[in-house]
């Protein structure tokens, strides 16, 4: 047995043994209904009948719910019994009435005990006194009846004036059987009551109740016959006999007040027993709503141990799901797909089936389900690391593309150059979303190599030593850039952004030339005076010098003029991103209005995750997306406006940095400028802007 079973058997006896409280058994829609409850001691236990809405639903004992049904007949027949069985004095009464109604139909009335008994035993001869080959007579029937009715006729036929015994049978058919029938209900009565217990009380009254209704119409039938002779002193009962009666019986007065009294005792008596009657019944009902009631707490408590078990399971599945969703974005996999498939599904049948209280194949669904999880998790991770390591590969291999695209280099490196690009593009066009591992292991290993390559031609071409002075003598235009930045900056002698574009770096080179040349002709002109006569043909000597050197001077200056120019407006990559790192902001101007829909969402794609990588190394940026005739802005606060072309491009050139992407269908190197304003301009297609490996240099 699992932990958590034990403990959900600990909690649900706990929930069984803890103190009974009503409340915890009503259902939701019982929360405004009434609880009643009845209660009543036997042999020192006290028990209670709790009702809900009017309706009995527990029989508890000493406050604890009773759920044997056998139990609670034996309790509740007592209870009723104690309650609503008979006293003895009214058994005493029933019993008087009895015998009152049955005295009064032999007391006599113009002959003393000569009545009901007398008339039917002796003179009707109905009631088996007499034999018939060797049969006792009596009239139960309409056979035995005629059978009676001839013997009858026999003796009084011809007294009465009767010309057949048929018209006897009639009478003695109303008269013989309602005697000995309630012969019999008497009878029965006292014999069932001297018997009455508590197993048996309910069916003597209930027989009682049903039956004795018969008496007093029974009764009637006995004063009516026409054998009887008319009451003395009764003028109603001679008028209704004359011309009728045969009078060959006494006079009938049976007592039917009695008869009603014996129907009305029996009938309270009955009703009184309340429910003894049905108390099995009653019993059941209890034993099946306080199963059902129970049941629904402990399916309840049940539902609330495993809800509270899934909760935290469910935030790591739904962390496993979103990761295995992510994951197989960018990475082909049958196995994940097919688990996270199985998670989903738990993920939405495991709380349908707690709601639903189906606990069947909870247990095995929560273990699959945190099994699930790991494996997924697991799983994702050993395939995202593969996905980033791939694209880790082709960034470093990207970087280097840009590095080698940003340099000054000779023919044949630039031969070089454009085989690795080429390379480099099939390359950039094969990875995407959806590879198998086998695909991003095979990618990885490609670009891996052709990194190799660009680091190899990387160091041959900073190896040689024209790469090296001309790396000095960038670095010196740099510098003189930057002092001529701070200059013009502090003197306001023009906007500092427009110096590239302007004269000043030329007339900068200009001043420095005739700087230098005006010191040459000096150093000369001294060099030449002290001496001319010393050495022959010094003058032409000093003069060859003089030219030598003056076209060394132009030489240098021509070259600073050059790299002026490139160290501002055709920087090198390393020197682009030595300047950005210093800038907080940057703008993104993204130009569509070239593009078509299809381009447009590749560069758009690109320029967002160029900005979500500025976002990650703390720096603002605002996205500018230029279209025919209007603007769309897009800032990292997440503020959104329009505005005109010209607007923006100007608001993107005053930032500290901006980044313009561009459509061209070849792709061009990247231009970078630097120290006067830092911008990197692109223009690429759609290939580019779909791998986008601006963002590796950012990552």
């Amino acid at each position: 047995m699992t932990s958590h079973k034990i403990m959900l058997l600990m909690l649900l006896a706990l929930g069984i043994f803890s103190a009974f409280n009503v409340a915890d058994y009503l259902y939701p829609e019982e929360t405004n209904a009434t609880v009643a409850y009845t209660n009543f001691t036997l042999e020192g236990t006290d028990y209670s009948i709790v009702k809900i809405a009017n309706v009995d639903n527990f029989l508890l004992a000493d406050d604890a719910p009773i759920t044997d049904s056998a139990e609670m007949e034996t309790i509740l027949h007592s209870y009723y019994i104690k309650t609503y069985y008979p006293s003895d004095d009214d058994i005493t009464e029933l019993r008087d009435l009895i015998k009152t109604f049955n005295d009064s139909r032999n007391d006599g009335y113009d002959f003393k005990n000569k009545e009901e008994y007398s008339c039917r035993d002796e003179v009707l001869l109905s009631n088996g006194k007499i034999t018939v080959s060797g049969e006792p007579v009596i009239c139960r029937d309409n056979e035995s009846c005629t059978k009676n009715a001839m013997l009858l006729f026999s003796v009084y036929g011809e007294g009465l004036g009767l010309g057949s015994a048929t018209a006897i049978i009639t009478p003695l058919m109303e008269f013989t059987p309602s005697s000995l029938r309630m012969d019999d209900l008497l009878a029965n009565y006292t014999t069932m009551l001297d018997n009455m217990s508590q197993e048996n009380v309910v069916s003597t009254l209930a027989y009682m109740e049903d039956t004795s209704g018969e008496l007093e119409t029974l009764s009637k039938k006995i004063e009516g016959t026409i054998f009887r002779t008319p009451r003395l002193n009764d003028s109603a009962d001679r008028k209704a006999c004359q011309l009728k009666c045969w009078a060959i019986c006494p006079s009938f007065d049976l007592d039917q007040d009695a008869a009603q009294q014996i129907k009305e005792k029996a009938t309270d008596l009955h009703s009184n027993l309340g429910p003894l009657s049905d108390y099995s019944a009653v019993a059941a009902t209890i034993a099946s709503n306080t199963a059902t009631r129970m049941e629904q707490v402990k399916a309840s408590n049940t539902a609330t141990y495993y809800s509270d078990m899934f909760k935290p399971l469910n935030r790591t599945g739904q962390a496993a799901i979103g990761y295995a969703t992510e994951t197989l974005v960018h990475v082909q996999n049958k196995s994940l797909s097919q688990k996270l498939d199985d998670l989903k599904s738990l993920y939405v049948t495991i709380p349908e089936d707690i709601q639903a209280r189906n606990f069947a194949t909870m247990d095995a669904d929560i273990n699959q389900y945190k099994q699930l999880s790991a494996d997924i998790t697991n799983m994702s991770d050993s395939l995202i690391t593969r996905y980033n390591a791939t694209r880790d590969a082709k960034n470093t291999e990207n970087s280097l593309m840009l590095v080698l695209q940003s340099k000054d280099l000779d023919s044949v490196s630039m031969k070089s150059l454009q085989l690795l690009q080429n390379q480099t593009d099939d390359l950039n066009a094969q990875f995407r979303d959806g590879l198998t591992l086998a695909q991003l292991q095979a990618l990885e290993g490609n670009y891996s190599a052709l990194t190799a390559k660009a680091q190899g031609l990387l160091k041959s071409e900073s190896d040689t030593p024209a790469s090296q002075v001309l790396l000095l003598f960038r670095g010196f235009a740099r510098r003189v850039n930057t002092g001529i930045a701070t200059v013009v900056e502090k003197t306001d002698m023009m906007p500092r952004e427009s110096v590239p574009t302007s004269a000043a770096l030329g007339g900068f080179s200009v001043l420095v030339f005739l700087s230098f040349a005006s010191m040459a002709l000096l150093l000369f002109l001294h060099i030449f005076s002290t001496t001319r006569f010393i050495i022959p043909r010094t003058g032409h000597i000093l003069g060859a010098a003089f030219l030598v050197l003056l076209l060394l001077i132009f030489t240098f200056t021509a070259f600073m003029y050059l790299f002026l120019g490139k160290t501002a407006t055709d920087a090198s990559l390393p020197e682009f991103l030595a300047d950005f790192s210093s800038k907080s902001s940057s703008s993104i101007v993204v130009d569509l209005r070239n593009a078509s829909f299809a381009d447009a969402n590749a560069m758009t794609s690109c320029a967002s995750s160029l900005a979500d990588s500025f976002a990650k190394s703390n720096r603002d940026w605002t996205i500018y997306t230029l279209t025919d005739g209007k603007c769309a802005m897009d800032r990292k606060s997440g503020e959104s406006s329009n505005s005109t072309v010209e607007e923006c491009i100007t608001a993107a050139d005053a930032d500290q940095s901006a980044f313009m992407l561009g459509y061209s269908e070849t792709n061009q190197p990247p231009r970078f400028s630097i120290i006067y304003d830092n911008k990197a301009e692109i223009l690429a297609n759609t290939e580019y802007y779909d791998s986008c490996p601006l963002v590796a240099l950012f990552s």
